[in-house]
This record gives C-alpha cells, structure tokens and sequence, in this order.
C-alpha cells in the first residue's frame, strides 16, 4: 500500500512540476485599454496584445511598430478616428507573428517592415501602404476591410529623406550612391 501512495504523489508531484513549468514559459500577453479622451503618442508591441480602443476622443498617433500579433478591438467612433494621424510598421519578428488584422481603422500609412509579413488583412482602401526596401512585397497577402484580396495599386518604397518620420536618423552614408541630384 505505501508503494501505492509513494506512486501517486511521484504523479501528482509531476503533474504539478509541468503546470507550474508551462505557466513561465508561457508567452507574454497585454491587454491595453484606451478610452474616452485619452492620447497615446507612438506605441511598441512587443508581445501578444489586445488593444481596446473605444471613444470618438481616444487618439493613438504618431509611429506604432508591430512585431507580434494584436488582437485590435475598437468600435465604430475609434475605427474612424481613433489613428487618423498614426504610422503602423509592421515588423514581426518571424512569420509566425506575420498575420496581422488592422479591423478597417482609418489609419494614415502601414509600412511593410520586413519580410516576416504573410498577410496584412483589414486595410482601409484610405490607407497609404509603403515599404522598406528589400521587402518582398509580392510575397504578402493583402485583405481589405470586407476580407476581399486585393493588390495594393500605390505601394511604394519608404523615402528616408522627406516621408519617414521614424527614430533612425542615418542616412549621411546613403547619399553617396543616390543617383538623383
């Protein structure tokens, strides 16, 4: 009988070790919740999130970088307005994060970040679509809001010098070899 007992606690010790192990190596999540007259000026997500934006006063502008996915909920004033001035790059850092679903917000311009994109669903036909080069864009699946595929007509290149208002400020080397003057 003691062997019987000494069994069952070795599996119930088990069984504890594993849940307690899969709870730290759980990937991160985030919840962020704006409301009301609320003002987020440039945003980084970095892990799994729900973004809830609700409000014809809550405003999120300014650069936004996606590298993993985001469960985007918003309702009908926030997807209007909410990111009217904001800048979406979307850099995933593998392609397992590359499905990303912007819910038809109205949103200034999505940058095509790297080539860990698979699709980019729930774009406004307002929306500008750029991206930077070297990225295979024909590679990447792009869904209007209604969830019909299309190819984007205007996509082209982020320019460093006049449009893109990102942190990174080094472009002395890279007029050397521009061939306009």
């Amino acid at each position: 009988m003691s062997k019987r007992k000494t069994a069952k606690k070795a599996c119930f010790v088990a069984l504890l070790s594993k849940t307690a192990l899969l709870t730290m190596i759980t990937p991160a999540f985030a919840a962020v919740t704006i409301n009301g007259n609320t003002s987020l000026s440039g945003l980084e997500v970095n892990s799994n999130t729900t973004l809830n934006v609700n409000g014809p006063n809550a405003k999120i502008n300014g650069n936004i970088t996606l590298t993993k996915k985001i469960n985007l909920v918003t309702d009908q004033a926030a997807k209007a307005s909410a990111f009217s001035g904001a800048k979406v790059t979307l850099a995933p850092t593998d392609s397992q994060d590359g499905d990303f679903d912007l819910g038809g917000i109205q949103l200034d311009t999505v940058i095509l970040g790297n080539d860990n994109i698979v699709t980019v669903s729930g774009l406004n036909p307002l929306t500008s679509i750029k991206y930077v080069p070297g990225v295979s864009i024909e590679d990447i699946v792009f869904v209007d809001e209604n969830g019909d595929a299309f190819v984007p007509e205007d996509l082209e290149p982020v320019d460093s010098d006049s449009d893109s208002d990102s942190d990174s400020d080094s472009d002395s080397d890279s007029d050397s070899d521009s061939d306009s003057d």
